[in-house]
C-alpha cells in the first residue's frame, strides 16, 4: 500500500537515533550513527559517503551560467556548455581532466593527448596558440620558441650530430659565432660574393729559396722595358720586329700558337696531334683541322674523342682542351669515290642524281627502302609493317612454329579462327604492361583446380587480394590467410552494406547490415527474422513527467507523454517517496492509476526512459518492424522463427489514415511446436471501437505468424518485438 504523507515532530522525534543505525531496505540507504557516515548499497560505510555500485554516480549539470553562486575548494560539476567535468578549487572553477585533453577554465591553454586516432602526439597550447609538438621517437619535435637560458644546446645522442635546417627556401642565421674546430665547406666569408684576387697594401717579403716566381708583373719600371739575358724565360709576351732565326729546336708551351702568314710550309711529310699522349694514357682530347671561312659556317675534319669516330662537321668554334670541347652544329657533305667500310652508319643514303633510296631518320628510327630485295634478312628489332611473309600476298601470318622474344599484334586466333592464347611453358608467364580486358565471356583462373595460389598488388600493398589455391582461404593485405576471407593485414575497417528497413534483403542467418531508418546494425539469425544489434555505450534518455493529486483522483489519462513497455520500466514518486509498480500504481498506454488517491496538493513525478535499453535476458534487443498495410483479409504484421524462439513480446501501432484514428495493444505470443497463442493485455484506441483483430498461426514447419484483420478500411501496422530463446 502507499505511505502517506509523514507530517508533523515525526521526523525529529523518531530520527534522532541515539547511537542506533538505521537501513533503508537492508542496503539501499544505511546510516551508521555511531560513525557519522551514510553508506549506499553497502550495511558498513567506510568513509563519510561509501557507495558500493557498479554504474555511475550522476552530478549536478548546467551552463556556466547555472554555476552556484558561493562555491567552495572541492565543488564539482558537469558544465554542458563546455561539455566536460569542472571543479572549484582556489577561488576559480577549472575542467578536470578527462578523455585527451586537459583545458583551463577559459579553454586557451591545454595538454592534448594524441588529438586525432592513433596520431601518436602531444600537443601544448598557450594563448590560444599552439606552441609545440611532441611526435614519436623517430621524427621531431615541433616548438614556436626554444628558450635556453644555459646558453648551450647539447644533444642526447652520444657522438651524433645537431643539425639546424631550414623549411623551404629559409636560412639558418646566427648573427655572431665562435667555431673552435671542423670545417667550413663551400661558404662565402667576409662578402657576398667569393673573392678572386689577394690585395696586399703594406709591403710583401718573398723568401722561398730562389724556386718561386713573379708572373705577369714589371719589374723595375712603371712600364715594361727592352733587356740583355744571357737566358731569356719570357712568361709573357715576347714581341720580334724582324726575323726571327731559330738555330736550334722551337719548343712553344702555351695554349694557343698562332701563324700569321701567307704561305706555310713544313717539311715533314707527317703531323703528328697531341703528342705529348704518345705512350702515355688515352687521348682526351679532340683532334682534326679547323677551316675559318670568314662570314660563312666555319668547319672541321676531326677526330671527336667523345664519340670515337672521324666527323666532317660545321662547327662554331674549338678549344682544344677538354674532351669533347668541338661543338658539332651539323655534319658537312662529303662525297668520296669507291668507298669500303666495315660499318656504315649514316643518315641518308641517296643516289647519285640526289634522290633518296634508302633512308634512316635516325639510330633509333626507321630505315625506308623504296623497293628491295633481300635474299637472306636477320631482324633483330624493329617492326615489318604491310609485307608480304611466306606468300604471294599480305596474310594474316600463318607459320607452322612462330618464335619471338617479342610479338606484338592485336589478335592471337586459333587455326579454327577462335580466340585462344596458350603457354605450354610451365614455367612461362604472360606479362600484360596495361590493361586486360575480357569481353563477352567469364574469366576463369585454376580450371583444373591445381593447388596454386593467386596474388593481386595495388599501389601500396603486395598483397591487396590473395587467394591461397591450397587452404581454399582468401585474404586481404595478408598473404597467409587463415580463414575463408581474412582482413588481419588491415587495420582500417569493413564497410557493411547500408540501407532502410525497406531495403532489406530476403532473410537469411548469418547476415548483417546497417540500417538507416533505426540507426542500428541488425542481422538475421533465424533464417527470417531481423534484429538489432546492441550498441556498447548508447545512453538512456530519462524523461520526468509530473502532476498535483486533488485527494480524490486516482487515474491520470495523459500523465505520460509516451507509453511506457510496463510499470516495471518507471519510477513513480509521491512527496518524494518511492511507490512500489503493481501494488501502488499500474501503467495503461500513458495513463496512470493509484490503489488510493493520492492527497491533495500531492507532488506526483516519475522518471521514464528504461524501456530500450535492456536485453531480455535469454533473448535478443528489443527491435522494430517496417510498417505492413492490411485490410480485411488475414496479413502477417510480425513473424518469427519458431525452431531459434519460443516466446515473444509484441507492441502494436495501428494507423487508419483514411478516418484519422489510432490505436496501441500489447501482447506475448508464445508456442508448443505445432501450434501458437496469443494474448492480447491492453487495447488503447483514439475511437470508439478497435481497429484490428490479432491471431499468432504456426505454420507447422518452423515460423509463427502474427497476423491482423482490420476492421474497417486499410489499416497500417508497426511491432516494437523482443524475442526469448
Amino acid at each position: 500500500m502507499a505511505i502517506g504523507r509523514i507530517t508533523g515532530q515525526m521526523l525529529s522525534a523518531n530520527l534522532a537515533r541515539s547511537g542506533t543505525d538505521l537501513a533503508f531496505e537492508t542496503t539501499l540507504l544505511v546510516l551508521d550513527v555511531s560513525n557519522s557516515r551514510v553508506g549506499v548499497g553497502t550495511a558498513s560505510p567506510a568513509t563519510t559517503l561509501h557507495i558500493s555500485a557498479t554504474d555511475a554516480l550522476r552530478l549536478p549539470s548546467g551552463n556556466t551560467a547555472q554555476r552556484p553562486g558561493s562555491a567552495a575548494n572541492g565543488d564539482i560539476r558537469y558544465n554542458s556548455d563546455e561539455t566536460t567535468i569542472e571543479g572549484y578549487a582556489n577561488g576559480a572553477w577549472a575542467n578536470l581532466a578527462s578523455g585527451t585533453q586537459l583545458v583551463d577554465a577559459n579553454g586557451n591553454t591545454s595538454i592534448n593527448v594524441e588529438p586525432t586516432a592513433d596520431a601518436d602526439e602531444i600537443h601544448l597550447q598557450t594563448s590560444g596558440a599552439q606552441t609545440a609538438i611532441f611526435r614519436s621517437a623517430t621524427t621531431d619535435l615541433g616548438v614556436t620558441r626554444l628558450s635556453n637560458t644555459a646558453s648551450t644546446l647539447t644533444g642526447q645522442v652520444t657522438n651524433g650530430d645537431i643539425t639546424l635546417t631550414p623549411n623551404g627556401t629559409g636560412s639558418v642565421v646566427i648573427p655572431k659565432a665562435d667555431i673552435n674546430g671542423g670545417a667550413i665547406d663551400a661558404v662565402t666569408i667576409g662578402s657576398n660574393s667569393a673573392a678572386t684576387a689577394l690585395v696586399v697594401n703594406g709591403g710583401v717579403n718573398i723568401d722561398d729559396g730562389g724556386d718561386g716566381a713573379i708572373d705577369g708583373c714589371i719589374i723595375g719600371a712603371a712600364t715594361a722595358a727592352a733587356a740583355n739575358f744571357t737566358t731569356v724565360d719570357a712568361s709573357s709576351n715576347l714581341t720580334v720586329g724582324g726575323n726571327a732565326t731559330v738555330t736550334g729546336n722551337l719548343t712553344v708551351n702555351g695554349s694557343t700558337t698562332t701563324i700569321d702568314s701567307t704561305t706555310l710550309t713544313i717539311e715533314d711529310p707527317m703531323i703528328t696531334l697531341a703528342k705529348n699522349n704518345s705512350g702515355g694514357d688515352a687521348n682526351t682530347f679532340d683532334q682534326g683541322l679547323f677551316f675559318n671561312r670568314g662570314s660563312l659556317a666555319n668547319v672541321s675534319w676531326l677526330w671527336d674523342e667523345s664519340a670515337d669516330q672521324f666527323a666532317a662537321a660545321v662547327t662554331s668554334g674549338e678549344d682544344g682542351t677538354t674532351a669533347g670541347n668541338v661543338t658539332i652544329d651539323s655534319y658537312a657533305a662529303m662525297r668520296m669515290g669507291v668507298t669500303t667500310v666495315s660499318d656504315l652508319e649514316t643518315g641518308s643514303i641517296s643516289s647519285a642524281d640526289g634522290t633518296a633510296s634508302a633512308t634512316i631518320a635516325n639510330s633509333g628510327g626507321v630505315m625506308t627502302i623504296g623497293s628491295s630485295v633481300l635474299t637472306t634478312t636477320d631482324i633483330n628489332g624493329g617492326s615489318v609493317d604491310g609485307a608480304t611473309i611466306g606468300a604471294a600476298s599480305a596474310s594474316t601470318g600463318i607459320f607452322t612454329t612462330l618464335t619471338a622474344a617479342n610479338t606484338q599484334t592485336s589478335t592471337v586466333k586459333a587455326n579454327d579462327g577462335t580466340a585462344a592464347i596458350t603457354v605450354a611453358n610451365t614455367t612461362g608467364a604472360v606479362k600484360i604492361a596495361t590493361a586486360f580486358e575480357v569481353d563477352g565471356a567469364g574469366f576463369i583462373f585454376n580450371e583444373s583446380s591445381a593447388s596454386v595460389d593467386a596474388r593481386f598488388e595495388s599501389n601500396g600493398d603486395a598483397n591487396m587480394l590473395f587467394i591461397d589455391g591450397s587452404e581454399n582461404h582468401i585474404g586481404i593485405r595478408t598473404s597467409a590467410p587463415a580463414y575463408d576471407l581474412d582482413l588481419s593485414g588491415s587495420t582500417d575497417a569493413v564497410r557493411l552494406p547500408v540501407g532502410t528497413s525497406s531495403n532489406r534483403p530476403t532473410g537469411a542467418t548469418g547476415i548483417i547490415r546497417f540500417n538507416t531508418t533505426t540507426g542500428t546494425y541488425e542481422g538475421c539469425a533465424d533464417g527470417s527474422t531481423f534484429i538489432s544489434f546492441a550498441t556498447a555505450g548508447s545512453a538512456p534518455t530519462f524523461t520526468k513527467e509530473s502532476t498535483t493529486g486533488d485527494g480524490s483522483t486516482t487515474t491520470f489519462t495523459g500523465f505520460f507523454s509516451s507509453a511506457p513497455e510496463s510499470a516495471n520500466n518507471v519510477f513513480v514518486y509521491i512527496d518524494n517517496v518511492y511507490q512500489e509498480p503493481t501494488e501502488n500504481y499500474s501503467v495503461s498506454g500513458t495513463n496512470i492509476t493509484f490503489t488510493s488517491a493520492p492527497h491533495s496538493a500531492a507532488r506526483i513525478f516519475a522518471i521514464t526512459g528504461a524501456d530500450n535499453t535492456a536485453l531480455v535476458t535469454g533473448g535478443v534487443a528489443r527491435s522494430e518492424s517496417s510498417a505492413v498495410n492490411f485490410t480485411s483479409s488475414a496479413t502477417t504484421i510480425f513473424s518469427f522463427n519458431a525452431s531459434t524462439y519460443r516466446s515473444a513480446e509484441i507492441y502494436i501501432q495501428l494507423t487508419d489514415t483514411a478516418n484519422t484514428e489510432y490505436a496501441a495493444m500489447k501482447g506475448v505470443v508464445v508456442h508448443n511446436g505445432t501450434t501458437a497463442f496469443i494474448t492480447v493485455s491492453s487495447i488503447t484506441n483514439t475511437g470508439d471501437s478497435d481497429l484490428a483483430s490479432i491471431t499468432a498461426v504456426h505454420d507447422g514447419s518452423s515460423t509463427v505468424n502474427v497476423q491482423a484483420v482490420s476492421t474497417g478500411g486499410v489499416t497500417a501496422a508497426k511491432v516494437q518485438y523482443s524475442l526469448v530463446a
